[in-house]
């Protein structure tokens, strides 16, 4: 998977995820249970906007990551980590052809001090079914990513509790 870092990436307005789309409430149902350290807000998977430069073939959805625990989110230091983390798990996961990852930090619209990781996964295919496939497919490297962040966080956090 082709993997961005970007500085700035566009908080889009997040609401329910499609009833339609498995993939979205599986990813969600996953990253928002008990045993995550992160917390995940869906914005609707859909076709890119139309530019000229968009696929045809494409499909494009993006997420807001934030950490469960509020105190966390005003930790800069934290959230470099969980780019970094990001970066290295996916870049290894997929077709770096076919899927693209960006990610960068946002902050909330209040001035809370409060981070969060703007999340925008793309796929594109020979036809918008094969995107979409490919698309939910990329989804769940980035939910294996998300977890595994989960556990190694969880492991620092519990060593330097002992």
């Amino acid at each position: 998977m082709r993997v961005q870092i970007v500085a700035e990436l566009a908080k889009e307005a997040c609401g329910a995820p499609p009833a339609e789309n498995r993939a979205v409430q599986s990813f969600l149902a996953v990253t928002n249970s008990d045993d995550s350290f992160f917390q995940v807000s869906g914005c609707e998977a859909s076709l890119p906007p139309s530019t000229p430069q968009a696929d045809p073939h494409g499909f494009v959805g993006s997420f807001i990551v934030g950490f469960r625990a509020d105190e966390l989110n005003r930790n800069r230091g934290l959230f470099f980590s969980l780019l970094e983390k990001l970066a290295e798990l996916l870049s290894d996961a997929g077709s770096a052809d076919a899927l693209e990852a960006r990610i960068g930090l946002t902050r909330e619209a209040a001035d809370t001090g409060r981070l969060r990781l703007a999340l925008q996964l793309t796929a594109n295919g020979n036809s918008l079914a094969q995107a979409e496939m490919r698309w939910a497919l990329g989804l769940v490297h980035v939910q294996q990513a998300l977890l595994f962040t989960s556990r190694y966080f969880r492991q620092q956090f519990a060593a330097r509790n002992d």
